[in-house]
């Protein structure tokens, strides 16, 4: 069983991008995105894609400049605050391990870290 992959917005445009920029079907995209359904597209035009350039696009022959694919300043807002605290975590994350490893190494006397110019 597949696990979901909650996607960003920004690579839900992407996706949404090569759709309306290649003759790839909606299938195909299920297939190669992991999507639950097909019916996952329909819902991001609804939820990204302005209603008046909604209204031309067909699921067939579609044409769509990706200027027309938008995200809201809130939304944007969101996803930049979102990655700060991800970055946050990982810098923590990081530091912490540092701290494990310089302790370990004290602890039992052996070099932990690699040397930078260590024989092969």
């Amino acid at each position: 069983m597949r696990t979901v992959k909650r996607r960003t917005d920004y690579e839900i445009l992407e996706i949404l991008k090569e759709y309306c920029e290649t003759e790839i079907s909606g299938k195909e995209l299920q297939r190669k995105y992991y999507l639950s359904s097909s019916s996952q597209l329909s819902y991001w035009f609804r939820k990204f894609v302005d209603p008046k350039i909604r209204k031309s696009i067909h699921m067939k022959g579609r044409k769509l400049d990706a200027s027309q694919l938008s995200m809201s300043d809130e939304s944007l807002e969101q996803e930049n605050e979102r990655l700060r605290k991800e970055l946050e975590r990982e810098r923590l994350r990081s530091e912490a391990l540092n701290i494990m490893i310089d302790i370990a190494e004290k602890e039992l006397g052996i070099s932990i870290r690699k040397k930078s110019g260590a024989k092969q």
